[in-house]
């Protein structure tokens, strides 16, 4: 999948059959996250992708949604339309170009949709190792997601990385692999 668009379709698809593998009875369990439910890691995609619609969109959004009065049904209906609602402002001309506020600050529209895309990923590899669910996503959006985030992280001040500190993987890894490892996850979880 050689744009973005078609590489955030494919995360974020693959993540909402996840989602909607999650039993009645692991909302509530806690996920690999530390400190953070299954419900939890669903609440802050959903809340995520809507907030890059809406920045992408050219709106000024400051803060995700809240789904604390949200049935679990509803919370998966809620990440596929917001999903679909930043596949649909990637399309608009010039949404990945324009300059858009994140939580980083001002970015250019292509990295907060490389965020979105990297969230995708890595939070649907967190949702499935959590719930007992495997998932699989494309060797080369992957690599996309891969090579964005070492890029974006060294970016980033020592002692300012929202992520663990990187979990070492072998020389032979996956690009899944690499990309959880420099995020602080242990692949073999």
């Amino acid at each position: 999948m050689a744009d973005l668009t078609g590489s955030l379709d494919h995360a974020l698809s693959t993540t909402a059959e996840v989602v909607d593998g999650v039993g009645s009875e692991q909302w509530q369990e806690k996920s690999v996250c530390d400190k953070w439910s299954v419900r939890d890691l669903v609440e802050h995609l959903a809340g995520g992708a809507a907030l890059t619609a809406a920045v992408l969109r050219g709106e000024d959004a400051h803060a995700r949604p809240t789904y604390e009065d949200t049935s679990e049904h509803e919370l998966t209906v809620q990440f596929r339309q917001a999903s679909q609602a930043v596949l649909l402002a990637v399309e608009e001309p010039g949404a990945l170009e324009q300059t858009v506020r994140v939580g980083m600050g001002p970015v250019p529209g292509s990295v907060a949709a490389h965020l979105a895309l990297v969230e995708a990923i890595v939070h649907g590899w967190d949702i499935a190792t959590s719930t007992g669910q495997s998932v699989r996503f494309e060797e080369d959006v992957v690599t996309e997601a891969l090579e964005f985030s070492r890029g974006m992280m060294e970016q980033i001040p020592p002692g300012r990385s929202p992520f663990a500190e990187p979990f070492p993987v072998g020389e032979d890894a996956s690009a899944m692999e690499q990309l959880l490892g420099l995020l602080g996850r242990d692949p073999k979880a």
